[in-house]
């Protein structure tokens, strides 16, 4: 699909040097995502927790702990699928379907008839990208994993689908060079999305759970605050960055022992061999 993009994808090179959480770092955070969701009722349940909404201030570290997540998924074998926008490039919601469809597609843990039931839907739907967003899901991702998971399925297929920064996802304007992002119009765009997300997730023959993160914006808050949402969404607030010494401790014996001489505490100066270290932002 023309639309993919390559580099929004966790593993791409373009995300070598991506933020990840340091070893020994925001081990509260990543222990509660780990135990989510912890229910043993039916795989597929309606009332299972399908989101995860990971909500934050901007630089908080939210592509931090997604990037880490989406890795230790992957290495699992758990990992759908991921998409991680960026600040940097003006990406849209048919790069994050298109992005999405192709990895369920070739997801080795996915039994390859995905990919002809998807390539027959898009066939006979050669126009389905200038349709409406909830019409492009239900005919290129959920139609056909749906059909082909009640055939095939088993709780063997990966579970977790990773959406990063989806508040950046950006909405073209014709006539202009660059998509908006924080426009009015280019938030409806964002929580468009989301809703059809979470509407076609209700379905619980769909397979997959949502890790997504956002900076808490009122119109994002309010789709998840709604009832039938929060009943199968669970939030998780990153604090803003604060110097924590726990973190710090953990990172600079990583990376620095036995070389780190002295950490003055009360000062907040930490040096190593008379000099200050200045410490990477996750």
């Amino acid at each position: 699909m023309k639309h993919v993009v390559p580099q929004a994808i966790h593993d791409s090179e373009a995300r070598l040097r991506a933020p990840k959480c340091r070893p020994g770092t925001r081990l509260k955070e990543l222990s509660a995502i780990r135990k989510w969701p912890t229910s043993t009722k039916k795989f597929w349940s309606k009332r299972e927790k399908k989101f995860l909404w990971v909500s934050g201030e901007e630089q908080c570290g939210k592509s931090a702990v997604l990037g880490t997540l989406a890795d230790e998924y992957h290495g699992e074998g758990s990992l759908a699928a991921g998409f991680f926008f960026s600040q940097n490039c003006a990406l849209t919601k048919t790069n994050l379907l298109a992005t999405l469809v192709y990895q369920i597609a070739h997801h080795p843990n996915i039994p390859p008839g995905i990919k002809s039931l998807i390539a027959s839907s898009f066939k006979k739907n050669p126009l389905v990208f200038t349709k409406e967003f909830s019409l492009q899901l239900e005919t290129l991702l959920f139609g056909p994993v749906k059909l082909h998971y009640r055939t095939t399925g088993s709780p063997t297929w990966p579970k977790y689908i990773v959406i990063d920064a989806l508040d950046e996802c950006a909405l073209p304007i014709p006539g202009e060079s660059f998509p908006e992002t924080s426009t009015p119009a280019a938030r409806d765009n964002q929580v468009a999305i989301l809703r059809s997300l979470i509407d076609r997730a209700l379905d619980d023959t769909f397979p997959f759970r949502f890790i997504i993160s956002t900076r808490p914006h009122d119109l994002i808050a309010k789709v998840f605050a709604k009832k039938s949402t929060a009943a199968i969404t669970t939030t998780l607030v990153l604090a803003p960055i604060e110097i924590n010494w726990e973190d710090t401790r953990s990172i600079l014996s990583h990376e620095y022992a036995p070389s780190v001489l002295s950490m003055s505490m009360d000062s907040h100066e930490i040096h190593r061999n008379g000099r200050d270290i200045s410490m990477q932002r996750e």
